[in-house]
């Protein structure tokens, strides 16, 4: 059974580490081996404690626990943020490999677009790596891809697209 919850502070550890792993296992085939070094968990943790809990962004995220009660993923959005084009942003949406595919990143998905439309948002947007072979994950949620990006990861281009959801 996965229970998904607002994420709390005393997570900021499980949810770097989850961060850090999904990023070795999915994006290993272009990014920079540099790169993911440098992304310890330590690191993360440091930037989610920063970023989600030291009041730098309204940026709000839930997590997904395991029946062991484990965080095996986490999903983060957001209103009104910088790129006025979308009302709200889906941030970031990480599940770790053994659990994907089994209706977690769906549930992380409506959880954080039920808040977003809650607030006021009509539309939001997410980036994802033109690379990932997981975007496919935002076609079959029906989202329409609508922009894209250059961006660079430790001196390496990479492009960023965009789809959009409706709320």
């Amino acid at each position: 059974m996965i229970i998904i919850r607002e994420a709390k502070i005393k997570d900021v550890n499980n949810i770097a580490k989850v961060h850090v792993d999904t990023w070795n296992t999915t994006y290993s085939d272009f990014i920079p081996k540099e790169e993911l070094k440098c992304r310890t968990y330590e690191w993360q943790a440091n930037k989610w404690m920063d970023r989600m809990f030291n009041n730098i962004t309204k940026e709000f995220m839930y997590v997904a626990e395991n029946s062991q009660g484990e965080i095996i993923g986490f999903a983060s959005g957001e209103t009104n943020k910088i790129e006025e084009k979308y009302d709200s942003i889906l941030y970031t949406i990480y599940i770790l490999k053994n659990y994907q595919r089994q209706g977690v990143g769906k549930r992380l998905f409506k959880v954080v677009a039920d808040r977003l439309r809650s607030e006021g948002a009509e539309n939001m947007v997410v980036w994802t790596f033109n690379e990932n072979k997981s975007r496919g994950f935002y076609e079959r949620l029906g989202g329409s891809l609508v922009d894209k990006k250059k961006i660079f990861k430790d001196k390496t281009e990479l492009e960023e697209v965009a789809y959009i959801f409706y709320l």
